[in-house]
């Protein structure tokens, strides 16, 4: 979906893309590495789509 509309967001001086992580993603919680994997990745992805992002 935010591929889809990047290049709009990028257009717009004021738009926002805005990501629900969870703390699991930085902690890694014993018996939960599928969950905390997929955190961390939503994680990444929000920092990477930001510097993309930046003018």
């Amino acid at each position: 979906m935010t591929k889809k509309f990047l290049p709009l967001l990028i257009s717009k001086r004021d738009s926002r893309v805005i990501n629900i992580c969870s703390v699991a993603g930085f902690l890694a919680p014993s018996y939960l590495s599928a969950y905390s994997a997929s955190k961390y990745a939503l994680e990444s992805f929000s920092d990477c789509l930001r510097r993309e992002m930046a003018p």
